[in-house]
């Protein structure tokens, strides 16, 4: 039976280094970066879609206990 792999927020530096292929001091050279990035794409998250205010303001009355706390 394999072991299990190590989760990703107990791995040491040292260990995320050999992983990744770069160096502790010197990180990536720039031709690794420029191929990794082409690889992989640009390490950006996706824009996040804003509700308008009125739509807040409305989605504060869907819950049932707002009607309750009128009430009270």
């Amino acid at each position: 039976m394999n072991p299990l792999p190590t989760a990703w927020h107990r791995i040491t530096a040292a260990d995320a280094c050999r992983e990744t292929g770069s160096d502790p001091v010197r990180g990536l050279s720039a031709a690794d970066a420029r191929q990794r990035l082409t690889t992989h794409g640009a390490n950006l998250l996706p824009d996040e879609k804003r509700l308008p205010l009125w739509r807040v303001f409305l989605r504060q009355f869907a819950s049932p206990l707002i009607y309750v706390l009128f009430a009270a």
